[in-house]
């Protein structure tokens, strides 16, 4: 569309928590900024700072209010248009939650803008070869695929014993298996510890966890062919690269949160889903009576928002999605599947 680049609008897009949810938000500043040719400015937490700044779609970061007040008096005549993308009411959306914060934003977009863009320095990449210098692929022509086992929300955490039987099973199967992602089992967004002998006798297991950054993980994603991860941030960095990926779904339909490439929803992606009566669980949280309850008890103060979603279960809190109807078996057909493309 024809446009005027000295009335652009300024948007500012305000999503601080989850590095899935940022990155979603930098999918939906490219869907902007080519939908309306206005400059993208994000406001997120200071961890995040690295990964917003490498996006070409987004024009300044902020993280705290000094900077943002900078910002919008250096902005001028702009005119600046706020969405606050921290509401629940995005994560629990019935469509893609790229598509609910554009919804959100009034636009729409076609898929092929809505795709993470993502520019890497030197050292990013240099923090990527040095991993793989110390352990080249393996020779076979046997695939090399990264593992990201979450451990966090109940409701999105698959064993720490499912992830070390897959683990020990792609290994068998000649591959090299890499363990990504940051933390320790019990942080709010950890990762389970992969350990044992069958695991520590390998030559064929990275344990790269805790040892890369956000941006370096991404150089190292495309350097790899395919990633395993439950409902989390990489799943949504992978979406900057071509490489294959197998995510496992409980609270939502992997369709909602499976990265846009290459102009479509779910490009070289599977979605493995759980056959619990109850899923999607979250879909629940659209019903009033249902929810009339949790609403009485987090305005009282008695329930935390962001607890209510990561412990939310209909099935008694048995979290049975992901500790039972998911199993190696189908996560290892799905990365056959996509190997063999």
């Amino acid at each position: 569309m024809a446009h005027d680049p000295a009335g652009r609008r300024l948007r500012v897009l305000v999503r601080t928590a989850g590095l899935g949810d940022v990155l979603m938000a930098l999918c939906a500043a490219n869907a902007i900024r080519h939908t309306t040719g206005d400059k993208v400015m994000l406001v997120t937490a200071p961890q995040h700072r690295d990964i917003a700044a490498a996006c070409p779609d987004i024009e300044q970061v902020a993280c705290s209010a000094a900077e943002f007040e900078a910002i919008r008096a250096a902005a001028g005549d702009d005119e600046i248009a706020v969405t606050q993308l921290g509401s629940p009411s995005f994560g629990i959306a019935r469509e893609h939650q790229v598509d609910a914060y554009l919804r959100a934003v009034g636009i729409e977009a076609a898929p092929e803008h809505k795709a993470l863009r993502l520019d890497l320095a030197e050292d990013d990449l240099q923090q990527a070869r040095a991993l793989l210098a110390r352990h080249p692929r393996p020779s076979s022509g046997r695939a090399r695929i990264l593992v990201h086992p979450a451990a966090g929300d109940p409701n999105r955490t698959w064993p720490a014993g499912r992830w070390m039987e897959l683990t020990q099973a792609l290994i068998a199967d000649g591959h090299q298996v890499v363990q990504i992602g940051a933390g320790r089992p019990g942080d709010a967004h950890g990762v389970h510890e992969l350990v044992g002998p069958a695991l520590a006798g390998s030559a064929r297991f990275v344990d790269a966890a805790n040892r890369l950054s956000a941006r370096a993980t991404l150089a190292l994603m495309r350097e790899a062919d395919l990633l395993v991860s439950s409902d989390s941030g990489p799943v949504q960095l992978a979406g900057a690269t071509d490489i294959g990926i197998v995510g496992l779904y409980s609270v939502v339909p992997g369709r909602n949160r499976l990265p846009f490439r290459h102009g479509e929803a779910m490009w070289n992606a599977r979605a493995v889903e759980p056959v619990c009566r109850s899923f999607p669980c979250y879909d629940r949280m659209h019903d009033p009576a249902v929810m009339a309850p949790f609403v009485q008890a987090i305005r009282s103060g008695a329930l935390d928002g962001g607890r209510l979603l990561s412990e939310w279960c209909p099935e008694d809190k048995s979290y049975r999605c992901m500790r039972a109807e998911i199993g190696v078996a189908q996560v290892m057909e799905a990365c056959a599947g996509l190997l063999s493309c």
